[in-house]
């Protein structure tokens, strides 16, 4: 039996409909971080300039990033922190802690953070895909097929640190598509391919690369893979190579050996082809060519 008071409410329809989400907040939309909404701190980053207050931004995006909302704000932290990047590189903050809070949040919830890697580096806004590629760390093979897009289709400093991530992660299925790259790319995608693996500093990969790249049909590739060399510090198996490179039949790649020979472990092996450059018709090779010599002493 209904009581007089319901059926009085089902009469005029001011009967409650229920606790469905229409009809109140989930517990995520309740969240307040200092009174505020995640939509107001995120509002508050995207327009905020000063730094102490995207600090605060930031450990608000990790409260909220730890009680459902890490997708979203993984995505405006990425935001925030690509505005640090110009085009000469990584601007300095005047707040460590900003680098230390945003990495927290990024990672606060690997699973839920991927969405918003994923789409930062698919959305080509060239300062974010920086920021992601330099914080993606070891375990990206969620992004693979993004890394390889960007290895052969995005700007030069994209497309290296996408590069320099498959070379450092030592998979064979990536390192094998590092070689293809090489073999059937552009001279300038093959240099970047060498700089990857230079970079790696991983020498069982790197030096029989090098060996290729310094016989290598493309003078450009040839100059990249003996500018490497510089400050190399293990020359066994490499010294041959590096010596012949100054009778290279490209000016560019002889200048670029003369600088490498320099250094005490060559220098004396080189001392002779760099007498013989002495009488070159390109007066910079010839200034070259004598400067290391004064460093030689029989």
């Amino acid at each position: 039996m209904f009581s007089g008071l319901t059926i009085a409410l089902l009469l005029t329809g001011q009967m409650p409909s229920g606790s469905g989400p229409a009809d109140k907040p989930t517990k995520r939309e309740q969240m307040r971080y200092d009174g505020r909404s995640f939509e107001e701190w995120r509002e508050d980053l995207r327009t905020e300039l000063k730094e102490a207050r995207r600090v605060e931004g930031l450990k608000a995006m990790r409260a909220f990033a730890a009680n459902g909302y890490a997708t979203e704000a993984v995505s405006v932290t990425i935001e925030v922190m690509a505005l640090y990047y110009s085009e000469h590189g990584y601007l300095l903050r005047e707040s460590q802690d900003l680098d230390a809070i945003a990495q927290n949040v990024l990672w606060m919830n690997e699973e839920a953070s991927r969405p918003a890697l994923l789409a930062a580096l698919k959305g080509g806004q060239r300062n974010q895909q920086l920021y992601v590629l330099e914080h993606l760390g070891t375990d990206f093979q969620f992004a693979v097929p993004v890394l390889r897009d960007l290895a052969v289709r995005a700007d030069e400093e994209v497309s290296e640190k996408a590069l320099a991530l498959m070379a450092h992660s030592k998979v064979p299925e990536l390192l094998a598509f590092l070689d293809k790259l090489y073999r059937d790319g552009a001279p300038k995608l093959r240099c970047r391919v060498i700089n990857a693996h230079w970079n790696s500093r991983d020498d069982s990969a790197y030096r029989p690369l090098l060996l290729r790249a310094m016989k290598d049909k493309e003078p450009v590739v040839r100059a990249c893979a003996v500018d490497c060399l510089r400050g190399y510090q293990d020359w066994n198996g490499v010294t041959k190579a590096i010596i012949a490179a100054l009778d290279d039949e490209s000016l560019e790649v002889r200048k670029k050996a003369i600088d490498v020979v320099r250094c005490p472990n060559l220098l004396s092996r080189a001392a002779p082809r760099l007498r013989k450059l002495l009488g070159s018709e390109n007066a910079e090779e010839r200034e070259l060519a004598a400067e290391a010599l004064r460093f030689f002493r029989e």
